[in-house]
């Protein structure tokens, strides 16, 4: 689920401009956090072990509980002996186990919103938005997106979820926006060819320029 809030004001400037500035926050709870599917992954307590007890978790093999419990002969698990790292696993009668991802993950965004906006008179109106913001989460770096190991759904250490945190994958701190319509002051009853006749005025006359810029970063 999401929350939030905001608060602001809104001010008229000089020559018809109305100024708007907000803050608006937001907070996300119980996100989905995608690459922790994997549950039998090693205990946290191996990472006290050095180097060298590390790997020969890898390569000695110790007795194997599950021997003629698990008779598929395509197992890993059905023979005498198995590796030591298995039966250390949460899950050993597994060589791997996945599940749904788990609604652990969260979110927070702030962000200072601008806005300048002059209504249409004497033939111009513009619009000027500004957004300064920051997103941080621990889930979008493993959702659909490149993660450290340059895959989409690995996180740095399973028993450490929260190291994932951390700005946003489509976090855009900056935005500015601006939009204008501008009539020429060109045509019959304007400031440059005011006494003009209807045919030269419906070729020159009339005629508005009109745009759209967005900066971000």
């Amino acid at each position: 689920y999401e929350q939030s809030w905001s608060f602001g004001f809104e001010t008229e400037l000089p020559k018809d401009i109305v100024l708007d500035l907000n803050y608006v926050g937001k907070k996300g709870t119980h996100l989905y956090f995608s690459g922790a599917s994997e549950l039998n992954h090693l205990p946290i307590s191996v990472e006290s072990l050095s180097p060298s007890e590390i790997g020969n978790l890898l390569i000695t093999d110790q007795n194997n509980p599950f021997f003629g419990i698990i008779t598929d002969p395509n197992s890993e698990l059905s023979g005498e002996t198995v590796a030591r790292f298995q039966v250390m696993r949460p899950y050993p009668q597994y060589t791997s186990l996945a599940g749904d991802t788990f609604p652990i993950a969260g979110s927070i965004y702030h962000a200072l919103q601008v806005r300048a906006e002059k209504a249409y008179k004497n033939g111009l109106q513009f619009l000027v938005t500004y957004t300064w913001s920051k997103s941080i989460d621990d889930s979008s770096s493993t959702d659909d997106s490149v993660t450290w190991l340059g895959g989409f759904s690995s996180l740095q250490d399973p028993n450490r979820r929260y190291l994932e945190r951390s700005v946003s994958t489509f976090d855009v701190p900056h935005v500015l926006q601006f939009s204008y319509v501008y009539d020429l002051p060109v045509g019959r009853g304007r400031p440059i060819g005011g006494g003009m006749n209807s045919v030269a005025n419906a070729v020159l006359g009339g005629w508005q320029l009109n745009g759209t810029f967005r900066f971000s970063s």
